[in-house]
């Protein structure tokens, strides 16, 4: 109920907080594919 809440009138925020969410994984994977780890 929180979260719902939250997303409703934090809009803005929360997608913000997905955004960076999303560029932290694309950098993660870029990371290791750079050396080959994955």
């Amino acid at each position: 109920m929180i979260v719902i809440y939250n997303i409703k009138y934090n809009n803005f925020a929360y997608l913000l907080y997905l955004m960076k969410i999303l560029l932290f994984k694309n950098f993660v994977r870029r990371y290791f594919c750079a050396f080959d780890i994955i």
